[in-house]
């Protein structure tokens, strides 16, 4: 069983991948080739730094999950990045943290065959900017809300595709949400009465 975490920024999500860290659940990692200063959040500790060389062979060997490209702009100049998913880390972990179009990066084909569910925290904007300003956040927040946000349109259909799979929570706080998480990790006969209660 794997569970896929997404959001937006400042929705609590990578707290409540610390919080199930300290509780001994696996939770995978992203990589990046963003090496650079950035308005990005995806300078973060979060993210696992890869030289493009490495990207390239990930490509090359079919050994991702998903790669995503960006423009990336850092002052005056676009710089070409990625992120992604190694298919190690994918496999090795129980919990992936994602945004939006993170989740819309993935081929379908990528992630058959497993018991995979998915914990949609739809956060308002007034919400994330609250935790955003509380958090002490660095990055610009204008600039990962229009990375974040380019295609909601699709992911909600996505989400509302994968209908019975999704946990959904509105403005949550992230020790409930790992809670519950952990609790189906651990006893996997809770997931229907989670699924019941909180699918939106």
């Amino acid at each position: 069983m794997k569970f896929i975490i997404v959001g937006l920024h400042s929705s609590g999500k990578q707290e409540t991948g610390d919080i199930l860290r300290s509780m001994d659940v696996s939770v995978g990692r992203l990589f990046t080739n963003l090496d650079e200063e950035s308005p990005s959040i995806y300078n973060c500790n979060k993210y696992e730094l890869f030289d493009t060389q490495i990207v390239n062979e990930l490509f090359e060997n079919d050994s991702y999950v998903f790669i995503h490209d960006l423009e990336t702009k850092i002052g005056f100049v676009n710089y070409k990045t990625y992120e992604g998913l190694t298919k190690w880390e994918y496999e090795q972990n129980d919990v992936h943290i994602l945004s939006p179009n993170q989740l819309l990066a993935i081929p379908p084909s990528k992630l058959r065959g497993e018991d995979i569910y998915y914990v949609w925290l739809d956060n308002t904007r007034e919400n994330r900017m609250s935790y955003y300003i509380s958090h002490d956040r660095t990055y610009s927040f204008g600039f990962q809300e229009t990375l974040e946000t380019q295609d909601m349109e699709s992911f909600v259909k996505k989400i509302y595709q994968l209908g019975p799979r999704v946990l959904y929570f509105t403005n949550e706080q992230p020790e409930r949400i790992a809670t519950i998480i952990y609790a189906c990790l651990k006893h996997p006969d809770l997931l229907p009465v989670f699924l019941k209660n909180y699918n939106g």
